[in-house]
């Protein structure tokens, strides 16, 4: 749990790494506390054995913009999702899957920022929204995005948070850490890494399941 008073803010962050506001397994986290917003990129804090996760950082078309304690950009004002976005890409170790559960992060658009926001994942080539963020809010939203549908994982999936529609070149939209003020949690994602199951343990798993059926037949 990381709490906001700055004298204890190297404690909280070390506390923070692993803990959720809703209790899920955190698999690969971020901590936004103390960024100034416009670094060239979001370093990974953290993430579970065979799991790595890369820094987030900005497509080409979007700018670095100073926002305290988040990662932000501005530029959002061309109309094109497919070219503005900020991005990370989780990577499972061969032989392991991936099941997500939730993406846990607070996000703020400016007055004049992108109001259509939303999560794409490479999973369809980022053809269709995971989810859809509140545009028309320019306070400080904190979202817990349920992902469990996208099913076990293999290999590498890039996440994408795309916005359009700034009606300013300045216009603003940052990512950060979930807040229950005065507590924040880590920007994460949250889900479990497994072994992927051989064809012999499904295959026995099957025979199990299916000799427990005739004994209770």
């Amino acid at each position: 749990m990381k709490i906001a008073i700055l004298a204890v803010a190297g404690l909280a962050a070390a506390a923070a790494a692993q803990t959720s506001p809703n209790g899920g397994n955190v698999v690969a986290w971020w901590d936004t506390f103390g960024n100034d917003g416009n670094s060239p990129s979001l370093p990974t804090t953290g993430t579970v054995s065979n799991l790595s996760a890369a820094d987030w950082t900005r497509s080409a078309d979007i700018n670095p913009s100073s926002a305290g304690n988040t990662f932000a950009a501005n530029g959002w004002n061309d109309g094109d999702e497919t070219t503005n976005y900020f991005s990370t890409t989780l990577t499972v170790d061969a032989g392991y899957q991936l099941d997500l559960a939730d993406l846990v992060i607070g996000i703020r658009r400016s007055g004049s920022g992108p109001t259509s926001i939303n999560l794409r994942s490479s999973l369809d080539g980022f053809s269709s929204s995971l989810f859809t963020f509140d545009g028309s809010d320019d306070g400080f939203q904190n979202d817990i995005i349920d992902l469990s549908s996208l099913g076990p994982i293999t290999g590498s999936v890039e996440f994408r948070i795309t916005g359009a529609g700034a009606s300013s070149a300045n216009g603003t939209l940052r990512i950060g850490d979930y807040s229950e003020f005065p507590t924040f949690f880590d920007l994460q994602f949250q889900g479990d890494v497994s072994l992927v199951p051989t064809p012999g343990a499904m295959a026995a798993f099957g025979l199990a399941g299916l000799a427990a059926a005739r004994r209770r037949r």
